[in-house]
């Protein structure tokens, strides 16, 4: 039988989760990612960047925003990590595996740009644009849900396949949930 968590122990596993990501996430600039970090999270809108910088959320002046993406480094081998020992370890878990695009049609900087399909709601069903392909790995709490936490999400180059992307991530996610147990 579960019993369930007081609010004062899902507080403090909150509390663990933010000091893990800022301990050993979070490399250079660790304290303005966190603060950009807080700031997002809390919502609203931002007509730019630089209003990021004046939310009552983000402690520092407006250089270190910039200093935080042009400098901040982020662990991602860690970060997964820490996502993956968030999950439950017992039962049946669903991890769905999804492809996205993000059209880049003014980009200035052609890399690796390829032609990507883009869903949308018309009778056609999307359309063909310039733009990356991205593979999804996410974490479903319940069958048959809507919502899902992304676990891991990597730009599939055009050398590769998203199935080849997808089969990668997995295997790691496997990996990951062996070495926690």
């Amino acid at each position: 039988m579960n019993i369930p968590a007081s609010t004062k122990e899902n507080i403090n596993k909150l509390i663990e989760f933010r000091q893990a990501v800022y301990r050993h996430i979070f490399r250079k600039r660790r304290d303005a990612l966190f603060d950009t970090l807080d700031t997002l999270l809390a919502g609203g809108t931002f007509a730019c960047f630089a209003y990021l910088s004046q939310s009552e959320r983000f402690h520092r002046r407006w250089p270190s925003l910039y200093a935080a993406v042009e400098d901040g480094q982020v662990d991602t081998q860690a970060q997964i990590e820490l996502l993956v020992n968030q999950l439950p370890q017992q039962g049946v878990c669903i991890f769905p595996l999804v492809s996205s695009s993000w059209s880049r049609l003014r980009s200035q900087v052609p890399e690796d740009l390829q032609y990507v399909h883009q869903a949308s709601s018309a009778v056609d069903g999307g359309n063909i644009i310039l733009g990356y392909p991205y593979s999804l790995l996410e974490w479903c709490a319940e069958p048959h849900s809507t919502w899902s936490l992304p676990l891991d999400v990597r730009r599939i180059a055009s050398q590769q396949t998203a199935q080849e992307v997808g089969v990668a991530r997995i295997q790691a996610l496997a990996d990951a949930r062996q070495g926690c147990l």
